[in-house]
């Protein structure tokens, strides 16, 4: 949904949006839903596929980014490997080889 001229989305920005347009701002998100600035909330039909499979503050996904970075925030994925990516890839080894 565009924003319209009267919307606090269309307040003075720093950013160079990839449209002609000025997209709608949003503010916070549970499940399919985005909140927008001025208190709207739109089905997020266009979130990508973590949100379609996920949602948003799924609890279950967040308990599971919040005990992630209290180990590791940030590693980088060409110089290091670790226990997440490693069973991952036994459990891809199995399900190819049966």
């Amino acid at each position: 949904m565009a924003a319209t001229l009267e919307g606090p989305s269309l307040k003075p920005t720093s950013l160079l949006h990839r449209t002609p347009w000025r997209p709608p701002v949003g503010v916070s998100a549970d499940g399919i839903y985005i909140t927008l600035d001025d208190g709207r909330k739109l089905l997020d039909a266009v979130g990508g596929a973590a949100v379609a499979c996920l949602g948003n503050n799924h609890p279950t996904v967040m308990q599971a980014i919040k005990d992630q970075i209290d180990k590791v925030s940030c590693m980088a994925k060409l110089s290091y490997s670790g226990p997440w990516l490693i069973q991952c890839c036994r459990c891809l080894q199995h399900a190819i080889v049966e």
